[in-house]
């Protein structure tokens, strides 16, 4: 139990916390205006390469989510 006691919790990153909300505050609002610019933007911005294949898939996830918003 002592042991326990001299470890305490992890400090939270509240930093790392506020830049995740933003970045889903961000994401969310991009999806909604349905700008196909704006979300590779976002997407480089991110880090991913246009030619990876992790780009290629978020982008045809984006595209389908768009084509249901038309429905």
């Amino acid at each position: 139990m002592a042991e326990e006691k001299s470890r305490g919790k992890r400090k939270v990153d509240r930093e790392a916390q506020e830049q995740t909300k933003r970045l889903e505050k961000d994401y969310l609002q991009v999806i909604r205006e349905g700008d196909l610019t704006r979300f590779k933007a976002f997407l480089s911005g991110l880090g991913l390469p246009e030619a990876s294949e992790q780009y290629r898939r978020i982008l045809k996830l984006w595209n389908d989510v768009q084509k249901q918003k038309k429905l």
